[in-house]
């Protein structure tokens, strides 16, 4: 079971990848664009559920990536007094190593980046470059794809269990 906040209690019927997705996204030196993720829209009674493994290596320096989850005014990562992006260091964890002197990206991670896209309820990225050229983006989504059957109360009731909560919407800090 899902519960497909706040939509409601579905069925899962049956689990798909969804490997590498790709989109580009360009955007003028100094300049922001707001982009409508098309292509990870899935069909109705589908729900996705995306990560950016490589966005570290995909991400160009001087660049801000901002969610709106389902739709463009909802915002992702909004606190009460600011609103949070990622680049291509959120979420790394670095080790030192000391025969080279520098720091070391081990792993990156792409947890952060997690995006759940019912039907075609697709988020938008607004992206920011702050840099002197032009840049393109290419995000790659990978992931799973669910196709959900609605389900009542009551059926969910009779299943038993714990529904698993999946966030369609962003929240937001009341």
């Amino acid at each position: 079971m899902i519960d497909v906040q706040p939509r409601g209690m579905y069925q899962v019927e049956r689990l798909g990848l969804q490997p590498g997705i790709n989109t580009t996204i360009t955007v003028s030196a100094n300049d922001t664009e707001q982009v409508e993720l098309t292509d990870i829209r899935q069909d109705d009674g589908y729900l996705a559920q995306f990560r950016q493994p490589r966005l570290a290596d995909e991400l160009p320096d001087g660049v801000e990536v901002r969610v709106d989850h389902d739709g463009q005014q909802a915002p992702a990562f909004e606190a009460k007094a600011s609103r949070g992006f990622y680049d291509n260091e959120t979420g790394a964890v670095y080790s030192y190593d000391p025969d080279s002197d520098v720091a070391i990206q081990d792993d990156h991670l792409d947890l952060f980046t997690e995006l759940f896209v019912f039907e075609d309820d697709v988020p938008y990225f607004t992206v920011r470059n702050t840099t002197a050229g032009e840049i393109d983006y290419t995000p790659t989504f990978v992931g799973y794809q669910y196709q959900i059957e609605p389900i009542t109360d009551r059926q969910a009731d009779q299943m038993g269990g714990q529904a698993v909560a999946v966030p369609s919407k962003s929240i937001t800090n009341f």
